[in-house]
């Protein structure tokens, strides 16, 4: 069904960002952690800046306990210093699962 709705909505100017998160949100829930794994990559590889491809992939990584890979997404993304707004709000709250997951607290807390 997110396909199809990829489909309708294939306007220019809208990166059907949301809707592809969702989708691997979904297949995440339903058990295929692999088929959101495989989704995941060849959104990233297309559209390597998309924070929101970059977070869903995270998640996913996250899901099949492949935390570096997690982290290298998030230090992609958030450096340092970065604060956190509007625009990257959502690394940050994947950042701090991630860091939670893997029993980092003073790193998920910052």
């Amino acid at each position: 069904m997110c396909n199809d709705l990829l489909g309708l909505f294939g306007w220019p100017e809208y990166s059907g960002s949301d809707i592809k998160f969702r989708k691997a949100t979904v297949l995440r829930e339903l058990g295929k952690a692999k088929e959101a794994l495989e989704f995941c990559k060849k959104w990233m590889q297309k559209e390597p800046e998309n924070v929101v491809a970059a977070t869903a992939g995270v998640y996913t990584f996250i899901d099949t306990k492949e935390y570096d890979k997690a982290e290298t997404l998030v230090d992609r993304f958030i450096m340092d210093k970065s604060k956190c707004f509007e625009e990257n709000e959502i690394m940050f709250i994947a950042a701090s699962k991630l860091y939670g997951v893997m029993g980092r607290k003073r790193r998920k807390k910052r």
